[in-house]
């Protein structure tokens, strides 16, 4: 049996499934909203399941993780109950918030979900707060934080100056290039270098690919190494 646990049977399988779960709770959200049920917005994931699973694949249910406006897939990735999440955009009781967040706040906290932000990459400052909070407590978890091309444009300064301190792998940036978008062309304004965003910090930029892909890129201790309980960060 290889080492590299990523390609075992069981675990990409699994996987797999919480890929497809991720796609039909995105395609069922899309048509509640075009019916009318869902008030607000709905930003679906779709295309971009394997990125969340793979990257979540590596955390613990300890681990904290925080998201942007596309933030279904990356909580149903980190063990939020899909039932809950639906409730949640209908704003009925029973949902992850009781029906207050609605779809671009979905948080679960019993899972280390701290929530997602319907504002251009305001989750970076939650995940800079959160790491700052484990570092103060010398926790053992780590926080995730996913970032599109267009948040790193619209806040990168702003991004690089708060993480500064943040020296350590308490903090991990996951990069979402699009290659477009709505403000300008990422790729040309040469910002999607997620690693180097952050002195110190975690980073990798990762494109819609093979889930094992981004499973390997994602491990906080080794490649393709999942975290297990009591496994040092730093």
């Amino acid at each position: 049996m290889s080492g590299n646990l990523a390609n075992e049977p069981a675990r990409v399988i699994e996987m797999f499934r919480k890929m497809l779960l991720i796609r039909a709770f995105e395609e069922a959200a899309g048509e509640a909203f075009h019916a009318g049920y869902v008030r607000g917005s709905v930003h679906q994931y779709i295309g971009e399941e394997s990125i969340a699973v793979g990257v979540c694949a590596n955390l613990r249910d300890d681990d904290y993780l925080t998201s942007n406006h596309r933030g279904h897939g990356h909580s149903i990735a980190k063990g939020a109950d899909p039932r809950a999440m639906m409730l949640e955009l209908f704003g009925r009781v029973g949902g992850t918030s009781d029906g207050k967040g609605g779809s671009m706040h979905i948080a679960d906290f019993s899972v280390g979900m701290l929530g997602a932000n319907g504002v251009i990459a305001d989750n970076c400052t939650m995940s800079v707060g959160a790491a700052q909070a484990i570092r103060l407590l010398g926790e053992d978890r780590i926080v995730v934080n996913f970032i599109g091309d267009g948040g790193i444009i619209e806040r990168g300064r702003e991004i690089r100056w708060q993480s500064n301190p943040l020296t350590d792998e308490t903090f991990g940036w996951r990069g979402k290039p699009h290659d477009c978008a709505s403000e300008a062309c990422a790729r040309a304004e040469g910002r999607t270098a997620v690693p180097q965003i952050v002195r110190g910090a975690r980073g990798s930029r990762l494109t819609p690919l093979p889930c094992c892909s981004c499973h390997g890129l994602s491990s906080p201790s080794q490649p393709c190494a999942p975290r297990t309980p009591g496994t040092p960060t730093r």
